[in-house]
């Protein structure tokens, strides 16, 4: 016993160290799955974020593209419309004007002119706040800015009859500036007419309503920008057709419904010329000075109107 007992533990010494040798080539072949697939891993992880980089690029490139082939057909419309109209009021001959009508879209304005002043602030506080703004997001915003004012401007212009006052005054003075150097007054003419021609030469008054359909634009072509982040513009979009169809009930020179509505000026630049009818209280005290203005509208523009009270 003695002896044997030493024997034995060699015995199982060896045994084991035979175990371990023949477990060796597993744990080495076990090793090296275990590097390779931890190589393959990062192989396969710089490749899908190669492929995510890959196919954002293209996503962005292929809504840049579509947004240019709204705009670029959103400017041929344009253009097409404006040559209608254009083309319309240069054939214009009578026109009637509903003087009820006109009154429903005074008031209507200052609904409109209220929201687009309540609203001025949202899109500057929205790029203050948010400092890390996708660019998408910050175009959009500044979009909504230009709409805004633009329509801000708009309004107040065309529903103030200030400047076609002056003109109509002023152009009864045309034997004042032979007596006094002072008074420098312009020839006259339809194509130096302040009142026409800002709305009938310039697209710059038509800008609101297209940076407004722009905006909305950019949702359907853009998947980072929502419709809730245009909602104002959609708003603005409603309110000017709510605004033209009052207008077009008042008085129509444009070259229809559709058409005049992609062109605000051509609806806008009417009520302007048509505006001190409704001041009984100051400019208009007897038919005579009814005529005295529908001769004037005659001479700037080339219209004759029917006036419906």
């Amino acid at each position: 016993l003695y002896w044997a007992w030493p024997a034995r533990a060699m015995a199982r010494s060896v045994r084991k160290h035979q175990q371990k040798s023949r477990m060796s080539p597993f744990l080495a072949l076990g090793l090296l799955l275990l590097g390779c697939r931890h190589r393959w891993g990062a192989a396969f992880a710089e490749q899908t974020e190669a492929d995510k980089i890959t196919k954002s690029t293209d996503a962005i490139a292929r809504e840049a593209g579509v947004f240019a082939m709204v705009c670029a057909a959103g400017l041929l419309l344009f253009a097409i419309c404006y040559a209608a109209n254009k083309r319309t009021l240069s054939k214009v001959s009578e026109r009637a004007l509903s003087m009820s009508g006109l009154n429903r879209a005074v008031v209507f304005k200052e609904v409109f002119l209220s929201y687009v002043s309540a609203i001025v602030l949202e899109p500057v506080i929205n790029i203050v706040s948010s400092p890390e703004m996708q660019l998408k997001s910050l175009i959009v915003n500044m979009l909504m800015i230009l709409a805004i004012m633009w329509w801000v401007y708009i309004l107040n212009d065309a529903f103030n009859c200030s400047d076609v006052t002056q003109d109509k005054k002023y152009s009864s003075w045309r034997d004042v500036d032979r007596e006094n150097d002072w008074f420098k007054l312009h020839a006259l003419s339809k194509s130096s007419n302040v009142s026409t021609a800002k709305f009938m030469s310039s697209i710059g008054y038509d800008s609101g309503l297209w940076f407004s359909l722009m905006c909305i634009a950019s949702a359907f072509c853009f998947e980072e920008i929502t419709h809730r982040e245009v909602f104002h513009a959609w708003a603005m979009v409603l309110l000017w057709w709510i605004q033209h169809s009052l207008l077009q009930s008042a008085t129509a020179w444009g070259a229809g419904f559709f058409v005049s509505f992609l062109v605000p000026s051509v609806s806008l630049m009417p009520i302007e010329l048509c505006l001190p009818l409704q001041d009984v209280q100051d400019t208009i005290d007897s038919l005579d000075d009814v005529k005295e203005w529908r001769d004037f509208i005659e001479h700037r523009v080339q219209v004759k109107l029917q006036i419906v009270p």
